[in-house]
């Protein structure tokens, strides 16, 4: 996987997220330092912020890891992305 986009309302859990599901080699796009917790709207605006910075580039896979509101007010699909279900990679210790 080349980039990974979460919904962004907690930097601490993204951190310990992309070590539990081995993601430390993909690039992880966070805009939470800049925009806050901008609720729902946090994977489209750090998208839109990626794609500014010429991130992902074409032929990269993409992980959104998006919550169920985020699903219901941004489709995927709206934004020419083809969604796949992932398994769940992180456990309670």
């Amino acid at each position: 996987m080349s980039c990974f986009v979460p919904h962004q309302a907690n930097g601490v859990l993204l951190a310990e997220l992309a070590e539990r599901c081995g993601l430390g080699s993909a690039h992880t796009h966070l805009t939470l330092s800049r925009y806050g917790n901008v609720g729902s709207a946090s994977v489209p605006v750090a998208l839109d912020d990626a794609d500014e910075q010429g991130l992902p580039a074409d032929g990269d896979l993409v992980l959104l890891a998006v919550s169920a509101a985020v699903c219901r007010s941004a489709p995927a699909s709206s934004a020419g992305v083809r969604p796949a279900l992932t398994p769940r990679c992180a456990s309670p210790r």
